[in-house]
């Protein structure tokens, strides 16, 4: 399930393997966290990552929103280890 989310620039970014940014300029996503290959901005320079100092600028917060996909393999909820009684 996809949900999506706005830009608050007064509040940090949310991060993660689940967490992507969407330019609604260039339609560009870019992934919060590093992976192979992985762009650090969008075409259009709204939304620019650095992923190593996990800072993000954004142009227009209001031309970028958030992505979180549930579900994502090892993202699910917690599960119970403990046996059944």
């Amino acid at each position: 399930m996809r949900e999506y989310f706005s830009i608050d620039p007064s509040k940090p970014i949310p991060r993660g393997p689940d967490v992507t940014y969407e330019c609604l300029k260039c339609g560009d996503v870019i992934p919060s966290v590093e992976q192979a290959g992985s762009p650090w901005h969008c075409r259009c320079h709204t939304v620019k990552l650095d992923h190593d100092a996990h800072r993000a600028s954004f142009e227009d917060p209001s031309a970028v929103r958030g992505i979180r996909e549930s579900g994502s393999p090892g993202l699910g909820p917690r599960v119970s280890r403990q046996p059944p009684q």
